[in-house]
């Protein structure tokens, strides 16, 4: 249970642990910020927001995304929009002012929870959430910045810096001898910057020889250390993020330095003695390769994006794992941009014609649309283009394909983080879950990941992502390993998996559970799901996991289904008696079915059409989702009813035509829980769709 604090101190509080990457304060304290979350609206409402003729400005917040017309009027989307907001509890800190109206704006800079823009006479305005931060009067700016505070650059390149009143933590107590400091943001007063960047706690600025100077700017009772820049380099651009900073040599390579002091929670690792570091040397996920050279930066908690000379974007994760929680570091892997930002949750980009794109942030309980631009682009990650597959298999956002030689290839997340997939592994048949994915072995034998350590870190960032303070943290998640032996076909669903041995015979298990002492906990983690199991005897030509339900065939074909879960009522249960089926896929709470004449048969849950096929058609396989099914047809094609995917006015901005153009053929079809992804004649790979806010 969270301790309940002053609305003031709360305020200070959730700046510098939310800064620092704890963000999890953010929704355990709804009741104390006297809002909630961070949902908020669309921002500026669809393409009505948009100038045809693009953005020349953007920047990406915590909770919110703005950028600039054109004609520089600005225009925001996510927890702050355009709409003014109605007034708040004057004792909450929860407070969401809109950018001005009728005011334009020369630059722009967008952080934590504020944005501000400096006007064609060097004035700044500012807007946000929480206590939106207010520019020092009569001061004008040649640039500005904006973290957690904000800082502009006069004509003489002296720094300005500002923000809202930090109390300090209350049970601080200033070292022995020494009064408490007073809040302050800590500005050199006698130096001259030509570029300057705000992070978390931290600003950065360069010197006009490119020599780089930081400084700690909102938290003077914080022990995080001095964040010193390498002695002797040069750079065009810094970049301060939270207990690290990056910057771009003359020569366009990147160098990043810590804190030496950092100190933050163990669910986001500490970058502790980095020293100066480039992004090949933090992750090889990076897709950086040493001698690269980039033109921008953006760094911010536990990540950096960057743009090569051609535009083309890069990203890497300083914590170590092979992307964050939210897909941050996942790029459009064929985009080419002029400009770029980070965020916690985020990052956006503009494309050379000004229209903008964003990526990450797709789970629901932080997604308050800053990850989707009006009339622009909010791209789910996706699987690599020159790669070539021979399946694929679909959930949510994480989707797996198998490329000739075998090899599982994924992108995406599941329930909270990106899966790797195992190393080294030749695979005939590949099963994915948001939870859970398991691939056959030439031999028959079963692999499945995450493994037990990565569970048990998806499960801690889970109880992060609710609860500051939790009896359930620190429990762990176990992943049950698959069992031994040799099988023919193996499918994974949201709690449970099957397997079908030789004889036909299915062997299912749960795919993860709840660590000895955490029995309460597993309602939070929905474990509910894994008492059902296929009645005895039985044997099966084929086996279908759904989420709440699973299905087999029997030899004969005729089907058998049975519920995940005692509590659940089934829509699948009982599969119809009197037909007979080549090939079966289970989706949320329906299922479907093809006849040996390849007309399909559905039935279950149809509130969204997903169980109503199309009368007269015919196909060699189908696919069953959350409330979507599709056909693929013998001349490779196909179609899908139900849920996003009826209609093509459905389709995710930022995704290819749907449905498929008329010369496209496919050889696999998938659907998620709202997505779609296949495979085409080439083995390429193509999805439609994604997580909505």
């Amino acid at each position: 249970m969270t301790r309940m604090r002053s609305p003031r101190s709360l305020r200070s509080a959730l700046l510098v642990a939310l800064a620092l990457a704890v963000a999890v304060a953010l929704a355990a304290c709804g009741d104390g910020v006297g809002g909630g979350g961070g949902g908020g609206g669309a921002g500026a409402g669809g393409e009505e927001g948009l100038d045809p003729g693009g953005f020349t400005a953007i920047g990406s917040g915590d909770l919110f995304s703005c950028a600039l017309r054109r004609d520089g009027s600005p225009v925001c989307w996510g927890a702050t929009g355009s709409e003014p907001a109605p007034e708040p509890d004057p004792d909450s800190i929860w407070k969401v002012v809109p950018p001005p109206e009728d005011e334009t704006f020369t630059d722009l800079s967008v952080g934590g929870y504020n944005a501000c823009g400096l006007r064609e006479d060097g004035t700044a305005a500012c807007w946000g959430i929480f206590a939106p931060l207010a520019p020092p009067e009569g001061e004008r700016f040649a640039s500005i910045s904006v973290g957690t505070f904000a800082c502009g650059l006069r004509d003489d390149g002296s720094p300005v810096c500002w923000g809202s009143d930090v109390e300090p933590p209350e049970d601080y107590e200033p070292p022995e001898g020494e009064d408490l400091p007073e809040p302050g943001y800590n500005a050199p007063e006698d130096e001259r910057f030509t570029d300057i960047s705000v992070g978390i706690p931290y600003a950065c600025a360069l010197r006009r020889d490119g020599s780089a100077v930081c400084w700690t700017g909102l938290d003077p009772w914080g022990d995080l250390g001095p964040l010193t820049p390498p002695e002797g380099e040069r750079f065009i651009a810094v970049s301060s993020a939270g207990t690290y900073a990056c910057g771009l040599r003359r020569d366009g390579s990147p160098v990043c330095w810590a804190a030496q002091g950092s100190d933050v929670s163990a669910d986001w690792p500490s970058v502790d003695n980095l020293g100066a570091w480039a992004p090949w040397e933090a992750d090889e996920s990076a897709s950086a390769e040493d001698g690269e050279r980039f033109v921008a930066i953006s760094a911010y908690t536990n990540y950096a994006c960057a743009l090569r000379e051609d535009g083309s974007p890069v990203c890497w994760n300083f914590a170590g794992d092979d992307l964050l929680l939210f897909g941050q570091t996942s790029p459009p892997r064929d985009g080419r941009f002029t400009v770029i930002s980070a965020a916690l949750f985020h990052a956006c980009a503009l494309r050379e014609d000004g229209s903008p794109v964003c990526w990450g942030s797709l789970l629901p309980h932080w997604d308050g649309g800053q990850a989707a631009p009006p009339g622009g682009d909010r791209l789910p990650p996706a699987l690599p283009a020159d790669e070539r597959f021979t399946a694929i298999s679909n959930a949510s956002d994480y989707v797996c394909a198998l490329r000739e030689d075998g090899a599982p290839v994924c992108a995406g997340r599941g329930s909270y983080s990106y899966y790797a997939p195992p190393e080294g592994e030749s695979l005939t048949a590949v099963s994915v879950s948001d939870s859970r994915a398991c691939g056959l072995r030439e031999d028959g034998s079963l692999v499945c990941w995450p493994n037990d350590g990565d569970a048990e870190r998806i499960w801690n960032q889970y109880i992060a992502d609710r609860y500051v303070e939790s009896d359930y943290a620190g429990l762990g998640s176990r992943a049950l390993p698959p069992p031994e032996g040799a099988f023919i076909a193996v499918s994974v669903g949201e709690f449970q998996a099957c397997a079908l041995r030789e004889d036909g015979s299915p062997a299912c298990w749960a795919n993860s559970e709840i660590k000895e002492g955490g029995e309460a906990a597993a309602q939070v983690w929905r474990e509910s799901g894994t008492t059902g199991r296929p009645p005895a005897g039985e044997r099966f030509a084929a086996i279908s996991v759904g989420e709440w339900h699973a299905c087999g065939l029997r030899e004969d074909g005729s089907p058998v289904c049975w519920p995940l879960d005692d509590e659940v009522a089934a829509g699948t249960a009982p599969a119809p008696a009197d037909e007979t089926f080549t090939t079966i896929s289970s989706g949320e709470n329906h299922a479907c079915a093809l006849r040996a004449d390849g007309s399909p048969f559905c039935w279950g849950d149809d509130r969204e059409g997903q169980a109503s096929p199309p009368a007269g058609e015919t196909f060699t396989a189908i696919s069953s989702g959350g409330w979507t099914s599709c056909g693929l047809r013998a001349d490779g094609t196909f179609t899908c009813w139900g849920g996003a995917f009826a209609s093509s006015d459905m389709q995710m901005a930022g995704t290819e035509a749907w449905p498929a153009g008329a010369d496209e053929r496919y050889i696999a079809v998938s659907v998620g829980f709202q997505r779609v992804c296949a495979v085409r004649t080439d083995g390429s790979a193509v999805c439609w769709g994604g997580s909505h806010p």
